[in-house]
């Protein structure tokens, strides 16, 4: 994925950026080794069965850190300085698991120099996950 570099002025209100991940078992692995977090639901996919669940349930702060590539490398890019995050957990997302993540534009504030973004986490065409972003669009010229 090529960084993109977008100025405030090149931002518009329903600008839209997506792409596709596919998370597995391997994802949750390294998650769980860099967050610590190994709860059975996540790493064993006996209990996340018997819990209901056809396989491991993704931890849902996996799935939402790809927004951080989202922002960082896509909407606004480089100029990017994230100030704000909310994120709603709808639906679990269980591996393997083919997820389309979703950023619009629904405010550009030219005094602040920030956007707002509404992003979506869906598979399946259900939301996954539902969340809002402030991001502040640095302007490095002058």
């Amino acid at each position: 994925m090529a960084l993109k570099e977008l100025s405030l002025n090149e931002i518009k209100i329903d600008d839209k950026a997506s792409f596709v991940v596919e998370i597995s078992n391997r994802d949750i692995e390294r998650f769980t080794e860099l967050s610590g977090d190994n709860n059975p639901l996540h790493c064993d996919s006996q209990y996340a069965k018997a819990s209901g669940f056809t396989n491991n349930v993704a931890h849902g702060l996996l799935v939402s850190s790809f927004f951080s590539r989202m922002i960082g490398m896509e909407l606004p890019g480089k100029n990017a300085l994230i100030l704000k995050l909310q994120f709603r957990f709808l639906k679990p997302v269980v591996v393997p698991a083919t997820v389309n993540f979703t950023a619009v534009v629904r405010n550009v504030n030219l005094s602040t120099q920030t956007i707002e973004l509404q992003l979506s986490a869906t598979t399946e065409n259900e939301v996954k996950v539902k969340g809002e972003a402030l991001v502040k669009v640095r302007d490095f010229e002058g």
